[in-house]
């Protein structure tokens, strides 16, 4: 009887939790960079959806190919869990809350994994897409929504390009950085942190 009506309570509060959008604080590069327990790059090999023992909905994205920025990982596999996914033909979603696709490559910011319900950093704003540009044969960043990242978030704003105004500018437009050049600044201000 007790274990049912833990179980009953725990859908109640899941049910809530998944009728309100998730919401995450802004945090600058310095932030991310000294907060995170671990960053890797990694691409996404499985998505495994579980059930955990209060009946919540989670799902360990795992990573291959890993590479570490900081921390180091155990295996040459990283996971990642996240509350929600499907799991037979329950959902749990959570509206506004950051998820990984199978195939895609990541450079993530990580705090509390496996603790917390989304360990990346400020949701989506610690998760970074690689793309590989091969007109100029290298990898480059973009954020979470799929933008170029030409500068580095500062407190209360993201990277996010410039609008395009229809004014031609013959100035120098930023480039786009590089998954080298990001991976240095992250390393740059992690020693500098210590």
């Amino acid at each position: 009887m007790r274990s049912a009506l833990r179980i009953l309570l725990a859908a109640v509060a899941f049910a809530a939790l998944a009728s309100h959008a998730a919401t995450f604080k802004t945090l600058d590069f310095d932030q991310l960079t000294a907060q995170a327990d671990r960053i890797f790059i990694g691409t996404v090999a499985a998505a495994n959806p579980t059930i955990t023992v209060r009946g919540a909905i989670v799902t360990d994205f795992v990573f291959d190919e890993v590479e570490d920025v900081k921390g180091a990982a155990n295996d040459a596999r990283e996971s990642v869990r996240m509350i929600g996914g499907t799991f037979g033909t329950r959902t749990l979603a959570v509206p506004g809350a950051p998820t990984f696709r199978i195939g895609e490559r990541y450079l993530v910011f990580v705090q509390g994994n496996g603790r917390v319900m989304f360990p990346t950093l400020g949701g989506p704003q610690g998760i970074y897409r690689m793309r590989v540009d091969s007109q100029k044969s290298r990898t480059e960043v973009l954020d979470y929504a799929g933008n170029p990242v030409t500068s580095l978030p500062t407190r209360g704003a993201t990277s996010r390009p410039k609008a395009a105004t229809g004014i031609t500018s013959y100035a120098a437009q930023q480039e786009t950085f590089t998954k080298e050049a990001f991976v240095a600044e992250i390393r740059k201000r992690s020693e500098g942190a210590r």
